[in-house]
């Protein structure tokens, strides 16, 4: 069975710095006072996944696409990239993710 481990969330855009959340070994806690984007770091992996919308905050504005860093349980690294506000299968690469055996947006390594 494969296993993925997440490993970083990072969302990219032009003229703004990489905002990113790293997910260490084992157990990553995210915490903090209300209204201050934890639901969004878990809405954003599960957007990532698939969910076909991402609920926009002040925050992410001039943001243009996330990157999702993942690790398989056999020690190789994959990137998935989506742009925020499309379908998943939009943003696909031409090519077939040898990776997982499936087609994605993905770097391999």
């Amino acid at each position: 069975m494969i296993r993925l481990t997440l490993v970083h969330l990072t969302f990219l855009g032009m003229d703004k710095l990489p905002a990113a959340v790293e997910f260490s070994p084992g157990l990553t806690v995210i915490y903090g006072a209300s209204d201050t984007g934890k639901s969004y770091v878990e809405e954003a992996v599960d957007y990532m996944l698939g969910a076909s919308e991402l609920k926009s905050i002040p925050e992410d504005d001039g943001y243009t696409r996330i990157l999702l860093g993942l690790r398989v349980s056999d020690g190789r690294s994959l990137t998935l990239s989506r742009a925020i506000g499309t379908r998943p299968s939009a943003s696909l690469s031409p090519h077939t993710a040898s990776c997982l055996g499936a087609r994605w947006p993905v770097a391999c390594r």
